[in-house]
């Protein structure tokens, strides 16, 4: 009874010094926001996707709706948790130039820019079919 009282112990011990431990790690990525809330960091009326569908099943695009323009400068993660997981990421930009209004799903670091009503279209694969495009999952944050 005596050994087992002391590896609970000792086991107890080893547990709250790990915590101790990781409780004085400096923690900062920067603010994030992520989905449709009334807390949003740059977007306080949140955004909202909508698609265009065809005839045929699929979907001819998709376009992320209502992006306030605070959100320009910072990076922006776009996400469908399917099967084979469709993601892209960027800056939102307000420079013109080489910056586009549609993100390309499949591609990282790209420069996107706002459309004039606060939109930025989505760039799917050829033959993504509606079922392929389920979890969507947006995050804007301030480290680009």
């Amino acid at each position: 009874m005596k050994r087992i009282l002391l590896a609970v112990l000792a086991g107890l011990t080893m547990t709250g010094a790990v915590a101790g431990a990781a409780s004085v790690l400096t923690v900062d990525g920067g603010v994030m926001q992520s989905g449709v809330d009334t807390d949003l960091t740059c977007d306080a009326d949140g955004v909202y996707l909508s698609y265009a569908p065809e005839h045929t099943g699929g979907i001819t695009s998709a376009k992320i709706n209502d992006i306030d323009t605070a959100c320009e400068g910072k990076k922006i993660v776009v996400s469908f948790n399917d099967a084979i997981p469709l993601r892209a990421s960027g800056i939102i930009s307000s420079a013109d130039g080489a910056a586009t209004s549609a993100i390309t799903l499949g591609v990282n670091n790209q420069t996107v820019k706002l459309s004039a009503t606060g939109s930025l279209g989505i760039t799917l694969p050829a033959g993504t079919q509606a079922a392929d495009l389920t979890g969507f999952r947006m995050l804007i944050h301030s480290t680009p």
